[in-house]
């Protein structure tokens, strides 16, 4: 279990937890033997900058967007109908990359826009309510998507190939079997990287950092309120990002300094008091 030279603290965590979880049986709960069992190692999480994207950069991405080519491939019709919506939304509303790509057409409420998250990391159901704009977007799509693979289809963003798999209903239960498959964490890592080299020169984006640009966006508006709004907004904001704590939330405070200076210029008794000390999690 010890850190091995040169690997990576998420690779570690990956390689130990399965194996730590059997010896805690073996020797926890079953006391078949009696042996030391390592400690759990730091809970590996995200420590690189998000990028700061620019309204240029962002034209640039969604211009490529529009611009994937059609084919008579229906896998190629769906890539070029959903790019620019997934990638939208979480730049929009703040979803995951996983909670984008296994979203189910059962979870929109096209009516109100509120979208229930319910495949995520973890056991993190919430909620979020789209714009009025995303909203628009996402009905157009649902219309298209529906006439190139049907009105019944499972997943909001499905694969075009043919594949049987069971559905998720929930993180617990499985749909019947059906020809329709989600879309892979490698295939949007790819389609995003192809959209954004297009005409954009920076190298470190990531498909989740869109995400990371919501919460700064959203955080710097409230420069200027008072911190009691301020932190009912960073409640809110947690809730709807789907963090477990609010430690995760408050790390995106460094990336903003204008509103980092408000929160260090409270007394240390009063910060205790409305954010008390949390551990650390993955973005």
């Amino acid at each position: 279990c010890k850190k091995s030279e040169g690997e990576t603290n998420v690779s570690r965590s990956i390689r130990v937890f399965s194996i730590l979880s059997f010896l805690r049986y073996v020797v926890v709960e079953k006391r078949w033997v009696d042996i030391h069992v390592p400690k759990t190692p730091p809970h590996a999480y995200e420590t690189a900058i998000p990028h700061s994207f620019t309204d240029e950069e962002l034209d640039n991405l969604f211009k490529a967007c529009n611009e994937i080519p059609w084919s008579n491939k229906l896998d190629n019709m769906l890539t070029a109908i959903e790019i620019p919506v997934m990638l939208r939304l979480m730049l929009s509303a703040g979803l995951r990359p996983i909670e984008t790509r296994l979203l189910r057409c059962q979870d929109v409420n096209f009516e109100n826009g509120i979208v229930n998250i319910v495949n995520t990391k973890g056991y993190r159901q919430h909620v979020v309510v789209l714009h009025n704009s995303m909203l628009k977007v996402l009905k157009a799509y649902h219309l298209k998507a529906s006439q190139l693979v049907g009105p019944d289809r499972f997943y909001m963003f499905p694969c075009g190939k043919k594949k049987q798999i069971y559905g998720q209903l929930d993180l617990f239960e499985k749909a019947p079997l059906r020809n329709e498959s989600y879309r892979s964490v490698e295939w949007l890592k790819v389609k995003f990287r192809k959209v954004w080299d297009k005409y954009n020169s920076a190298k470190t984006t990531t498909v989740g950092m869109l995400r990371h640009h919501y919460a700064i966006l959203n955080i710097n508006t409230w420069i200027g309120e008072n911190q009691c709004e301020n932190m009912k907004k960073l409640l809110a904001l947690s809730k709807s990002m789907g963090h477990r704590t609010l430690a995760s939330t408050m790390w995106y405070y460094s990336l903003v300094p204008r509103l980092a200076d408000l929160i260090d210029n409270l007394p240390n008794d009063d910060f205790d008091k409305i954010i008390p000390a949390f551990e650390d999690e993955e973005i």
